[in-house]
């Protein structure tokens, strides 16, 4: 299985890292027969694989479930331009009653190259996602649950804290739906309210950061009706 799996790696890891972990979990007996080790040790062998992207790469999630991830994310990583890092952290934002609160949750999943965050912030505090991330990063170092990232060059000189970009993916309508007329509109004015009320980047603080924007289609069903273009041959 070991050669296998290497063997699959090696030789496709430049086509589709996820046709790479379809293959793993087949030659495994199929998703059924894995256990949580094995799945994150087949998908830290696909990442370290990849070129180093930054060390380390930022998903912003919507309400958070420890037991789910959004499917736009896992696609950005594994199929959509693979993106390898030495530490992937997908962040919430908890907005909590008490005005002033802030405070923090980390839930690493026995790795350390996961981390999933919450961050509880009162109404009345500006969600600083970039500011507080490094607060966090220098913290889990301290406590030995994070390592330490090797930043030889920069103007500030080495540093133990790598680089880090930010990833926001925007979904959008379709242009080809199976939705009806007014549910399109509906969806339509919400897009447009949420473009009105502003950006992501500006609501968590990252018109500075190094940022990596993504444009998914929100899928609505159907797909079958899509027109086909057809060749033509010259006579």
């Amino acid at each position: 299985m070991i050669l296998v799996t290497i063997g699959i790696v090696y030789g496709d890891i430049g086509t589709s890292p996820m046709y790479v972990m379809k293959s793993i979990l087949e030659g495994n007996g199929s998703i059924g027969q894995t256990d949580e080790a094995f799945i994150i040790g087949s998908l830290s062998l696909v990442i370290w694989t990849i070129t180093l992207l930054t060390h380390n790469l930022v998903y912003l999630e919507g309400k958070r479930n420890s037991d789910f991830m959004d499917r736009d994310i896992l696609y950005s990583i594994l199929d959509k331009d693979a993106k390898r890092a030495e530490a992937y952290w997908f962040v919430s934002v908890n907005v909590l009653n008490e005005p002033d609160t802030m405070t923090y949750q980390v839930e690493t999943y026995g790795t350390d190259f996961i981390y999933r965050i919450t961050l509880n912030l009162g109404f009345k505090c500006s969600p600083r996602v970039n500011v507080f991330l490094r607060q966090i990063v220098q913290d889990l170092q301290e406590s030995g649950e994070l390592p330490a990232q090797d930043r030889r060059y920069s103007i500030y000189g080495p540093s133990t804290v790598g680089s880090f970009k930010f990833c926001i993916i925007h979904k959008s309508v379709t242009t080809k739906t199976e939705l009806s007329s007014l549910d399109e509109l509906v969806l339509h004015i919400k897009y447009a309210i949420r473009k009105v009320a502003g950006s992501k980047t500006r609501w968590y603080g990252l018109d500075t950061s190094s940022l990596i924007l993504e444009h998914v289609p929100l899928i609505t069903g159907g797909g079958s009706g899509v027109d086909r273009i057809r060749r033509i041959y010259p006579k």
